[in-house]
């Protein structure tokens, strides 16, 4: 005879493993979203007729795989509770009840409820010295992060490690986007404590969910034993396991992503993905936003203001800053290697030629430009580069892939910078920053993250709707109409630059982390 069960009292649930090849394999959509829904509605089991579902031993099979641990029956957890999302550091959940507790709604209500025992780690935290271990998550060695992990590392305050889920950057490797093989040519490695975690995806990479699958990551991070952890990303399966993980649940961790929603779209699809960040965003402790765009997506992901700290995107001002005389001096020689005229004024665009950067536009619209004393030089490869030298404009200019220590020559060649992208995957722009370090303005379209923060109208560059070739040419044309105002526009670029740095976001990091 079923009975009314109330509201059930938040608790981890039991944990339980499967073999590795047990799992059905469903696309990465379905699995997704099937984990999740096990995760967070795992109050289900509860409900009378649960383990004779004929869903059930899919979803524990489902949930128990992505875990890694060993898979249990529905009927042998009749007795779960929902997952907790609780804050780090909150007090002790009471003892599992008993099966009579759990099907009573009488004895739930007659049942004393325990005064809340106080926390140890709290009181740890306050007699603890001031040096705080943090913990980083982050995918693999980026150029942009890693001078940055170095800063920290020599802040007084900090005790850091990375973790580093893949190897990507490190040695040589191909990167089909850019149509070549390579490995940086900077230091991404030195100044830092650090560490590799096994993947064991066989796939690597963060084009799908289990491209990151580092099933002893949660081990390794509680052995090191953090009292913070910064994770960069949520939507791979590495991260998901440490983020939900039971070992890790006291310890307060941190979300930085630069996610906006420059580029809005609609349908079932993405209030699903919605209501799925903000169970996951619950989790965290604080956020923190690199940008105006970035902070107003969290915000529509339900995230309080007060959870919120500030922390631009940034990249190694010094070392850009530094290199500015010489690479003024080699992009003049390297103008003349390119056959570019030497008074002509330069549309400078880096990176992959691929349909998110736009490329086609951006030459479509310098097509359309009636000067002969301006020239469009494109640098980098990818699927569009075939297309892109089918022009006969003899004003359009190619290059190669230019690595890391060769950027500062790269900007300072040309005279205005351009990233004209479309759609949702030009979070920032990093390069905009490293092109206003050389005293650079910027042309960006409205889908550009870093648009509203770098790009004053008029005074460091120019904003044009996305996908709009007509008015990114008027844009075009406008730097054009006045070559001194348009140089004068980047050194006021270069001027923002100290509000963009690693030592500002590492204050606002030890900020968030203080919280």
């Amino acid at each position: 005879m079923s009975t009314s069960v109330g509201r059930p009292q938040k608790r981890i649930p039991k944990r339980y493993s499967l073999p590795g090849d047990f799992c059905p394999k469903p696309s990465e959509t379905l699995e997704y979203g099937a984990v999740l829904f096990c995760l967070a509605f795992s109050w289900v089991p509860h409900w009378d007729g649960w383990s004779a579902h004929p869903c059930a031993n899919v979803l524990c099979r489902w949930k128990a795989s992505f875990l890694g641990d060993s898979f249990s029956s529905p009927q042998a957890h009749t007795k779960w509770s929902p997952v907790s999302f609780s804050p780090p550091h909150s007090s002790f959940s009471s003892p599992s009840p008993s099966p009579d507790q759990v099907f009573s709604s009488s004895s739930r209500k007659n049942r004393k409820r325990k005064p809340k025992a106080p926390n140890p780690i709290n009181i740890t935290t306050k007699m603890a010295s001031k040096v705080k271990r943090l913990a980083v998550v982050i995918s693999h060695p980026i150029q942009y992060y890693s001078p940055w992990f170095r800063h920290l590392a020599n802040r007084d305050e900090l005790k850091l490690k990375v973790f580093y889920l893949w190897d990507f950057g490190v040695k040589e490797t191909t990167d089909e986007k850019f149509g070549t093989s390579f490995s940086w040519d900077i230091p991404l490695l030195d100044g830092y404590n650090s560490e590799f975690l096994k993947n064991q995806s066989k796939d690597p990479g963060t084009h799908h969910f289990r491209g990151l699958d580092n099933r002893g990551a949660v081990a390794a991070i509680s052995n090191w034993n953090p009292d913070s952890i910064l994770i960069f990303g949520y939507n791979y399966a590495t991260h998901l396991r440490i983020i939900l993980s039971r070992q890790l649940r006291k310890v307060p961790m941190i979300f930085r992503g630069d996610s906006h929603n420059l580029f809005p779209t609609k349908g079932w699809k993405q209030k699903l993905s919605r209501n799925l960040r903000a169970m996951i965003f619950k989790r965290f402790q604080s956020f923190l936003s690199v940008g105006k765009a970035n902070e107003e997506y969290f915000k529509s992901c339900g995230i309080k203001k007060k959870k919120l700290t500030r922390a631009y995107h940034c990249v190694d001002n010094d070392r850009f800053q530094d290199a500015a005389e010489e690479a003024e001096k080699a992009a003049k020689k390297w103008r003349k290697e390119l056959g570019i005229p030497k008074k002509a004024f330069v549309f400078l665009s880096a990176g992959k030629f691929e349909s998110k950067k736009r490329p086609l536009d951006l030459l479509a619209a310098f097509e359309k430009i009636d000067n002969p004393d301006c020239a469009l030089l494109l640098i980098g490869g990818g699927e569009h580069e075939k297309q892109l030298k089918k022009t006969k404009d003899k004003r359009v200019f190619f290059a190669p892939f230019q690595n890391q220590s060769q950027m500062p020559k790269v900007y300072a060649t040309g005279d205005i910078v351009m990233l004209p992208s479309h759609g949702r995957g030009e979070t920032w722009g990093l390069a905009i920053n490293e092109a206003m370090n050389l005293g650079r303005p910027a042309i960006v379209s409205s889908h550009v993250g870093c648009g509203p923060d770098l790009v004053i109208e008029g005074k460091t560059g120019w904003i044009f709707p996305a996908g709009d070739v007509k008015a990114l040419r008027k844009a075009m044309e406008q730097a054009l109409m006045n070559p001194e105002e348009t140089r004068e526009m980047g050194q006021r670029a270069q001027r923002k630059m100290d509000k963009f740095s690693y030592k500002a976001a590492g204050d606002a990091l030890i900020q968030a982390i203080m919280k």
